[in-house]
């Protein structure tokens, strides 16, 4: 039976088992009156995320809890050391999705996430699983622009989005909050925290392809001085491509000890292993082959079945959070995190006859990471006559080492030579290495010190200014060692003419690392650059119209670039140069309906760039346009049911850094269903289906140039987006 024959049995049994759930639970709603996020009409009274409870000697606990009262319409958004603000008050753009949203968008990992956010990319190196995300255009880095919990992670390694409360997305630079980074934004997840009432969730769940996938939340707080949230995640089957095979688990840990009645000690721990075989690798490609439109991802030769990904993730981290008085609060934190990256990759590299060769990798560098980040702030509020402080001193940083497989250059097999692009072949697996003695490769070490001030003048006029100063080391092992330190700061002027309006005007300056020239092929082997810095200033309106929120952002980025040109001296002397426009739309248009919507509009060009034909052209694989629809729909008449819809838009991208070879637009579109009932054993139930690309569209989902810089001849990397695919969930609290 082929593939696709599979996929629609599965399709069909997903609906059917639906529709009888449906049928099977319908005469229980007149009494039961339950509706799909706990009365969406209640959304727009604002509800906190949090509960707080009285103990008997007068002291506040404050525990987490589901947001399903802002699914669509987030209130607050964690910024670094200067802790929680709402967002309106933010002088930046911004995009929150809390674990409610992301449950019923069936999300399980980053680039699911992605989409729902028109500012964002995967920049997609090794594939989306291990990408780079970033917004806004520019390339992120690998721990820079990652937090959780306001502590940095790495990123290019599978993320357990069934363990996090909430992704929080900063378009923005934010080199003065979080230390030195590159100007791709900043993505922040928070980690599942204890809830107040007893919450015990088991979901399973199908998909079209054969996976099944079973997840355990539970979480409680015994007393006054214990929470708990335990979660535990496995899935395993068979992928979209025959022979392919998708296997992860996941299991989380938190722990809240509240020792005293103004100190919460935050305990944390997960590991996660992700094993993903048989989906097809990325197409090297470059001006003089060009790419072709997408091919069918489901065909089997594209990848191969002993060819994939094996990523293990390990992570713990400590806070300690204590009030001081009403007025002044101190946190402390630290994370650990090591990493484990097999990754044997297939590349197709495309022919300008129309085949390509076929080539399997395993590399022997970025095998592992390790890292040790840290955080402390102290946050108080001063008055001085009727001027407001908001004031924050803290610091945070990272020590990041990364190894590699020792006396090895990896291992590069070629599978086969000549193989037409639309009839690809499957091949016996060959000898290759794997593995091997892990060594120390380099050491970073990043540590920032951060002076901040949020000064309200008045009911309409506020201030942000915040500097950083940053300090640098790159201890490398088989090259020079680098030191260097600088400053980062924002500044920022917010107006509100009435309550519900907020503009403001932001300038902020962000600090990389410079680089030591390694390549005595240059006049300079063995310079230290300066750090660069980038540079972005933003205006923005955002508006509270009742029940929705609108905001719209302009923005312009600069960052320096540097290549060694005819002169053989490698400096900087390039620059991306970045304008766009953000829009977006959130909350309920009516009770029943709800809706989250964006659009972005960037130029993103290369100035100074390594070649005179790639001067003033698109950055490639980052669209022109970008928007992204998500509307749900409740039903009166059947209370419980709701319907969703999301329309997803990637306009064309460029594919070369000449602009010769470009990205076709592509629209895809996904839709669902959700019905609660509390007549399953007198328990909550909820079925839940989602089908996603429902015209089972081709496209190329991501691509990335092997120079960022502008040389043509570099060539890019692209990779193709999944095909149609249904999840079916049956989720039961007790």
């Amino acid at each position: 039976m082929s593939m696709k024959k599979i996929q629609r049995n599965n399709l069909a049994a997903i609906i059917g088992a639906l529709c009888l759930g449906n049928i099977v639970s319908m005469p229980s709603l007149a009494n039961d009156q339950v509706t799909t996020s706990q009365s969406h009409s209640s959304s727009s009274k604002r509800k906190p995320s949090t509960k707080s409870t009285v103990n008997a000697d007068n002291t506040v606990v404050v525990y987490g809890e589901n947001e399903t009262q802002t699914e669509f319409r987030p209130d607050v958004l964690t910024v670094g050391p200067l802790g929680e603000l709402a967002l309106s008050d933010l002088p930046y753009s911004a995009t929150v999705m809390n674990s409610a949203f992301l449950k019923d968008r069936h999300v399980k990992g980053l680039f699911d996430a992605l989409k729902y956010d028109s500012s964002t990319q995967m920049e997609a190196r090794g594939g989306v699983d291990v990408g780079r995300p970033q917004s806004r255009g520019v390339e992120g880095s690998v721990v820079a622009n990652s937090h959780l919990d306001g502590m940095n992670v790495v990123v290019t390694t599978a993320q357990p989005m069934e363990l996090y409360e909430r992704l929080e997305i900063i378009h923005s630079l934010t080199g003065a909050l979080y230390g030195p980074a590159t100007p791709a934004g900043d993505f922040n997840y928070e980690f599942k925290r204890p809830t107040l009432d007893y919450l015990n969730d088991v979901s399973i769940g199908l998909d079209s392809n054969g996976a099944r996938e079973a997840t355990v939340d539970l979480g409680g707080t015994p007393n006054q001085y214990m929470g708990y949230r335990i979660n535990v995640i496995k899935e395993q089957g068979d992928g979209y491509v025959s022979g392919s095979q998708i296997d992860r688990k996941a299991v989380g840990a938190a722990f809240d000890l509240h020792p005293t009645d103004k100190t919460t000690i935050e305990l944390n721990a997960s590991y996660y292993r992700y094993k993903k075989y048989g989906y097809p690798g990325g197409f090297y490609y470059s001006s003089s082959t060009g790419l072709p439109s997408a091919l069918d991802a489901t065909k089997k030769g594209y990848g191969q079945s002993f060819a994939g990904s094996d990523l293990k993730t390990t992570t713990g981290s400590f806070k300690l959070k204590h009030d001081i008085n009403d007025n002044w609060k101190a946190e402390v934190g630290i994370l650990g995190q090591k990493v484990d990256r097999l990754l044997m990759s297939v590349t197709n590299k495309l022919n300008s006859d129309g085949t390509f060769t076929q080539t399997i990798t395993t590399k022997k560098t970025a095998r592992r990471f390790k890292l040790i980040s840290n955080e402390a702030r102290l946050n108080g509020h001063i008055d001085t006559g009727s001027v407001e402080h908001q004031v924050t001193i803290g610091t945070t940083g990272y020590t990041w080492n990364t190894y590699s497989i020792a006396n090895s250059s990896g291992s590069k097999v070629t599978l086969g030579n000549n193989i037409d692009i639309d009839d690809p072949q499957t091949f016996s697996q060959p000898v290759f290495y794997t593995d091997g003695d892990i060594e120390l490769n380099s050491k970073n070490i990043t540590q920032s010190a951060i002076l901040g001030d949020m000064i309200k003048w008045n009911e309409q006029w506020s201030t942000l200014l915040v500097g950083s100063y940053n300090h640098f080391d790159t201890l490398n092992v088989d090259s020079a060692n680098y030191h260097d330190d600088g400053f980062s700061s924002t500044e920022a002027l917010i107006f509100k003419p009435i309550p519900e309006t907020t503009t403001y005007v932001a300038y902020s300056d962000t600090l990389e690392a410079g680089q030591v020239v390694d390549d005595d092929d240059y006049k300079n082997d063995g310079e230290t650059l300066d750090p660069y810095r980038s540079r972005q200033i933003e205006l923005g309106l955002k508006q509270d119209l009742g029940s929705l929120d609108a905001s719209l952002a302009a923005f312009r980025i600069k960052r320096p670039l540097a290549y060694a040109s005819s002169d053989s001296i490698y400096r900087v002397q390039g620059m991306q140069r970045n304008y766009g426009i953000e829009t977006a739309l959130n909350g309920n248009v009516t009770r029943q309906v709800k809706i989250m919507a964006n659009a972005t509009w960037l130029d993103a060009t290369l100035t100074d760039s390594y070649s005179d034909s790639t001067e003033g052209k698109r950055v490639v694989g980052v669209p022109e346009w970008q928007a992204n629809v998500l509307t749900e729909y409740d039903f009166d008449v059947v209370p419980g049911l709701s319907i969703n819809a999301n329309v997803h838009y990637v306009g064309k991208r460029a594919g070369d850094a000449d602009n010769d070879v470009w990205m076709s637009a592509y629209t895809t579109l996904d839709l669902g269903a959700k019905y609660i009932t509390k007549r399953f054993y007198n328990k909550p139930l909820t079925l839940s289906l989602s089908v996603d690309n429902v015209t089972n569209k081709r496209y190329w989902a991501a691509s990335f140039p092997r120079s960022l810089y502008g040389d043509s001849s570099a060539g890019a990397m692209a990779f193709l987006g999944a095909p149609l695919q249904a999840h079916l969930t049956a989720s039961m609290k007790f």
